[in-house]
């Protein structure tokens, strides 16, 4: 799965009142898709002492060399950039498309199972086309800051969140309770995986060697905190899939709800073994499991949890990704 890849694009300065460009560009990164609400930064090679004033055709304008600016709601926009430098005032324009994505929706992803009852609940994958402030309730009472305490037992969350045409709504029904943890298995898991990768492990002769070697990946925790959500959403709500019966998110969004910024990202899962061995030869034997494994990633997250009552008892989680 990959996110919204970015598009460049670059405009030349004008010297006011002449026809000459000036032998400087500034540029805008964004979301390729250009669907609203989009961000863009708009860069600049401006000097630092120079007074750039930036109009972004929405009516807001701002001032400094480097802006990054979300336009809310779909339309053409002009946007125009004024520099004034060493006695001389330079003007560039840039056209900036945003595309309707749909209807506003509310969207909850529940990051479960982060030790002494805590979890985290993200507005991640939600759309409003203005800018909103979320509000959470969890079992009908205010909820602030994060993360949140949430009783053993079943609970209901939900988000409200204002639009531009009214407020957008989702409640998810969700248990929470103990859960088992291994920290020196999951520690185990990343040796393993990284030795396969060492060693050049090939997914198609189910071998080692004869695969590419791939360096080692660096654990990361809110690749962690993705993964834990993971297994603790299997081991809670009784499903083995890697889009949540809970609330619905994928791997990537669950990625982008711990704060993981990625451009790529993939996940591994397993029930029901029992060793950190038994696990990874398991993934490795199985072709796409082995491909991520084996994958071009830098950073894993990683989780194993226990629950008695459970349809597997064990619950094992990789999330594989990139920046």
């Amino acid at each position: 799965m990959r996110s919204r890849p970015l598009v460049l694009a670059l405009a030349s300065l004008l010297l006011a009142g002449s026809a000459p460009a000036l032998d400087l560009s500034f540029g805008m990164r964004a979301a390729q898709d250009r669907l609203a609400p989009l961000t863009v930064t708009f860069t600049s090679p401006f000097p630092a002492d120079a007074d750039v004033t930036w109009d972004f055709g929405d009516g807001t304008s701002t001032r400094g060399g480097s802006p990054a600016h979300t336009f809310w709601t779909p339309g053409a926009y002009r946007v125009t950039v004024t520099v004034n430098s060493d006695g001389r005032r330079y003007t560039g324009a840039m056209d900036v498309q945003v595309r309707d994505a749909g209807p506003e929706q509310a969207r909850v992803v529940l990051l479960l199972g982060l030790g002494e009852g805590r979890a985290v609940f993200s507005e991640a994958g939600s759309r409003v086309y203005a800018p909103a402030q979320p509000r959470w309730t969890l079992n009908g009472r205010p909820v602030t800051g994060s993360p949140v305490t949430v009783p053993d037992g079943q609970n209901v969350v939900r988000l409200d969140l204002p639009g531009r045409t009214g407020t957008v709504s989702r409640e998810v029904r969700f248990t929470s309770g103990k859960l088992g943890g291994n920290a020196a298995f999951e520690a185990e898991v990343l040796r393993l995986t990284n030795d396969a990768r060492a060693r050049g492990y090939d997914c198609a002769a189910k071998r080692f060697g004869g695969g590419p070697v791939r360096g080692p990946l660096r654990r990361n925790a809110n690749l962690d905190v993705a993964a834990r959500a993971q297994s603790a959403g299997m081991a809670f709500g009784g499903y083995f899939d890697h889009v949540s019966a809970l609330d619905g998110s994928a791997p990537g969004d669950r990625a982008r709800a711990s704060g993981y910024a990625w451009t790529k990202v993939a996940e591994n899962i397993a029930g029901g073994q029992k060793t950190p061995q038994e696990v990874v030869t398991g993934w490795l034997q199985s072709p796409g499991h082995c491909r991520n494994i084996m994958g071009d990633y830098e950073e894993i997250g990683l989780s194993y949890v226990t629950r008695d009552g459970t349809t597997y008892g064990t619950y094992w989680t990789q999330v594989f990704g990139n920046r």
